[in-house]
């Protein structure tokens, strides 16, 4: 490129930047030449959108006093810490956003207080002076020299020095209280939104951003009655949500997404243990409804996009750091008992419950109560309706399964490899009755994995696993045996 060219490029891209420059001055000039009129911006949250991840969708109005038209910095003092800053959107009718940024103003104040001297600094203001002590029935009349554990001492007018324990002690006219003042500093964590206002007066304005530490965790209650192995029984749905946020929610309106969307920032907190069980507390009530509504809040549900959004009939209050328990539905719930063995480990009593709330399990925990009495947990996946969802609640002591697996043939085809492999399930039960059993096993891994046989027919899963269905007799010794082949490619 010859010398000329390049002098017109570098005009060129002068000309740009310079164009740039001037449109980002154009568009926020008191961001960069100079500071605007300040005015307090005063809101709150009006409605929370949780997501089961750690992170909420808030929303908050507010108002402002504009001093007159054109640029203007509002600051809201105490905004939540927790607050993504690039995720806050300002939005009001007669004004418009064009930068923000948080702030941390420091504030130091003199607090003083008033207060009465304590014994021995009233003794500190007389050091020298004359003062009159009455020890042991006798009064002693110097100068004030020195006190120290309770016991004084003063020169008395021949030059004596007395020292005693006095029982009184006169001193003249003294200062008898003292004020103290001491500095607190504090730091005040806002926001401050530049906008540019097309009218004076009072304005409304509204903020929604995206927040960390709010979580919402549904848990599931299962109450079945009997030892049927088939059943139904009921199914109540919880959501303990936590509200550590950085922020009070008063009235607000909530709802609660099952499942969620992807975040790059934001990362989910725990919730704290500050509970209140609102779905059980009958006293709370009051907190969420008008007298009017004549009985607890509920939750409705809704499919939104691809996501259910449960929301809440009234509005609700949770300080900061508060965590409540809310009721989301009841309905009934068919199930079916049997015993699982999945490759390792220890047999587990399993319920396979049929989702048929007509809305969706979220992941969580469902908790099993037999005849009243807890049985046990287990971690649920998500669970659509009409979908199944297996619940291994307690482990089975009284079947054991031991498990032999053996490379019995490995040999080279051309470039390829091919292993066998043997394995052996040994059931052994001592319970009192015959028990169902289903045994789940991996084959292992490879370009291409073959069943070749089973001593009892086996079902082929998904992920290279087999599946057999048992019934298992009182006291009985049963071994279930396969093989099957691993076949590795080599392409090179």
């Amino acid at each position: 490129m010859g010398h000329d060219a390049m002098e017109i490029g570098s005009r060129m891209l002068f000309s740009i930047a310079m164009l740039a420059a001037v449109a980002i001055a154009a568009l926020a000039p008191e961001a960069f030449a100079g500071s605007p009129p300040q005015a307090a911006m005063s809101s709150s949250v009006n409605s929370v959108l949780i997501y089961s991840n750690g992170m909420a969708y808030v929303s908050s109005i507010g108002t402002f006093e504009a001093p007159g038209t054109g640029a203007l910095a509002l600051r809201r003092a105490n905004f939540s810490t927790s607050a993504i800053l690039g995720t806050i959107r300002a939005t009001a009718p007669e004004a418009s956003a064009y930068w923000m940024k948080r702030y941390s103003d420091k504030r130091t104040v003199a607090e003083k207080s008033e207060r009465y001297l304590t014994y021995y600094e009233l003794l500190n203001t007389s050091y020298g002076k004359t003062v009159t002590m009455k020890a042991d029935g006798a009064e002693i009349a110097g100068t004030l020299l020195w006190t120290d554990g309770g016991r004084t001492g003063v020169k008395t007018a021949d030059g004596k020095i007395v020292i005693t324990t006095p029982d009184r002690i006169d001193i003249g006219d003294v200062q008898t209280k003292k004020t103290d003042e001491i500095n607190l500093t504090s730091y005040e964590n806002g926001l401050e939104i530049y906008m540019s206002s097309r009218k004076k007066g009072s304005q409304a304005v509204s903020l929604s951003y995206l927040t960390n530490g709010v979580d919402w965790n549904p848990a599931y209650n299962l109450e079945i009655a009997g030892t049927a192995i088939k059943g139904s029984g009921n199914l109540t749905a919880f959501a303990e949500v936590a509200n550590n946020a950085d922020e009070e929610w008063m009235d607000v309106a909530m709802r609660l997404a099952v499942g969620s969307p992807y975040f790059i920032e934001g990362n989910g907190y725990s919730a704290t243990q500050n509970y209140r069980n609102y779905a059980l507390e009958q006293r709370d009530y009051a907190a969420f409804a008008p007298e009017s509504s004549g009985g607890a809040p509920s939750f409705s549900g809704e499919l939104v996009g691809t996501q259910y959004i449960y929301t809440l009939s009234t509005p609700v209050s949770m300080k900061k750091g508060e965590t409540a328990n809310f009721v989301l539905f009841d309905s009934g719930a068919e199930y079916e008992r049997d015993n699982l063995w999945e490759g390792y480990g220890a047999v587990q009593q399993i319920l396979r419950v049929k989702n048929n709330a007509g809305k969706p399990f979220a992941p969580g925990v469902m908790r099993v109560f037999e005849d009243g009495t807890f049985a046990g947990e287990a971690a649920i996946a998500y669970t659509g309706e009409k979908r199944e969802v297996e619940v291994k609640y307690a482990a089975l002591p009284q079947i054991t399964v031991k498990k032999e697996s053996n490379q019995t043939t490995y040999r080279q085809m051309g470039k390829n490899r091919e292993t066998i492999y043997s394995v052996s399930m040994k059931v052994e039960s001592s319970a009192l009755e015959a028990k169902p059993l289903t045994l789940r096993d991996y084959m292992a891994s490879g370009d291409r994995t073959e069943l070749l046989r089973s001593s009892i027919p086996a079902k082929r899963l998904a992920d290279n696993r087999l599946e057999w269905d048992l019934d298992v007799p009182s006291g009985a010794n049963i071994t279930v045996t396969y093989e099957y082949m691993v076949t590795n490619l080599n392409y090179y």
